[in-house]
């Protein structure tokens, strides 16, 4: 987030994150974006990936060679940039015990200055970076998971929540220490935009439930379904009019400071409400639902 954050401050054309995949510990991930810090589109994707193995890209002459420098207080500024764009007075009224598992990643460098700056009482996991061990198997996420939720539930916190490895992604337990699944956090995390703001529209993804519209439409507030692509996702955040997004894989966007996935952002929104909310919104018994009918599951 803190990248995307600073692809406006510069002036910058192009942006580069290079990173540990944290699904597959043999690969690297290089992530392109934009002038507006969002994910490039498949078809320039395909593009770089083509000059690559051809080889076919242009060589710059040495006097043309541009130059490394390191930019100064970016880290600094997304802090102050997040700070003004919070109601820290809420947090500080709410001030809920909560839980977080930085799960080894590069929020915990940024994120808990930040907390300690709203008065926020944390008790935090796993909160500095190891690059053995950013990188989880399906069975090691669920286990952390359920490490949240027992920590949660023992120590009568009010909410829980992991961010993943780049901070992009966010992942709840209620106050009972019961995992919020990703579709009904999207749901929740939609209401209480609807609560809380001034109507405009939400986006989510084609495959959402069909539920959100009527959670939503009470206050004045339009779905806008997209595809389930990151990109997609973001470029309906940058839609005029557009005031939150969400996906059904824990990411949340807040146009209004950037548009694209910011799981600290997220996780200081969510604070700045009830989160008995939460604990009433996951009540209730589970039914499975066939795939072909997902969508419209309420």
């Amino acid at each position: 987030p803190v990248v995307r954050y600073q692809m406006g401050k510069h002036g910058a054309v192009a942006g580069v994150h290079v990173r540990r995949s944290p699904y597959e510990p043999e690969l690297i991930d290089i992530k392109f974006f934009d002038e507006r810090g969002m994910d490039i589109s498949a078809n320039r994707e395909k593009g770089v990936e083509r000059l690559f193995f051809r080889e076919d890209f242009r060589r710059a002459k040495v006097e043309d060679a541009g130059r490394l420098s390191l930019p100064e207080y970016d880290v600094e500024n997304y802090r102050e940039g997040i700070l003004g764009f919070i109601n820290q007075a809420a947090i500080r009224a709410r001030a809920p015990k909560v839980v977080i598992d930085y799960a080894y990643g590069s929020a915990s460098t940024i994120f808990p200055h930040i907390l300690g700056k709203v008065g926020c009482e944390v008790i935090a996991l796993n909160a500095y970076m190891d690059e053995d061990r950013i990188v989880k198997t399906g069975g090691e996420f669920q286990q952390s998971l359920k490490q949240l939720s027992e920590i949660v539930r023992i120590l009568g916190a009010e909410l829980g929540f992991m961010l993943d490895a780049g901070a992009e992604k966010l992942f709840l337990v209620d106050d009972k220490g019961d995992l919020v699944s990703d579709e009904l956090a999207l749901a929740v995390v939609a209401l209480l935009v609807a609560k809380t703001q001034p109507a405009g529209t939400i986006g989510v993804p084609i495959t959402a439930s069909g539920v959100l519209e009527e959670l939503v439409a009470p206050g004045g507030f339009q779905v806008l379904r997209t595809k389930i692509a990151p990109r997609s996702l973001m470029e309906a955040a940058a839609r005029e009019g557009v005031v939150f997004v969400g996906d059904a894989f824990g990411g949340f966007i807040f146009p209004q400071f950037q548009p694209a996935f910011d799981a600290m952002l997220a996780t200081l929104k969510i604070r700045c409400t009830r989160p008995s909310v939460m604990s009433q919104s996951a009540s209730g018994p589970e039914i499975r639902c066939p795939a072909p009918g997902s969508g419209r599951a309420p």
